[in-house]
């Protein structure tokens, strides 16, 4: 069975990298400028269900 992810959508803020908003961690996460799947970057304490699920990053 596969889990749906979630769809965040990613900034870029260079040619490298794109930032995307978390809302359960309130801060940005940061990873490569390409569309995709993604491991989250939540911290532990924020109980954020994107650990479990990771999300998919849509370019803006």
């Amino acid at each position: 069975m596969e889990i749906e992810q979630p769809v965040l959508l990613a900034e870029p803020i260079n040619k490298n990298q794109v930032k995307v908003w978390c809302p359960h961690c309130l801060k940005n996460h940061y990873h490569g400028n390409t569309e995709g799947s993604r491991v989250a970057h939540c911290e532990k304490k924020t109980n954020s269900p994107f650990v479990a699920t990771g999300y998919y990053i849509k370019l803006k």
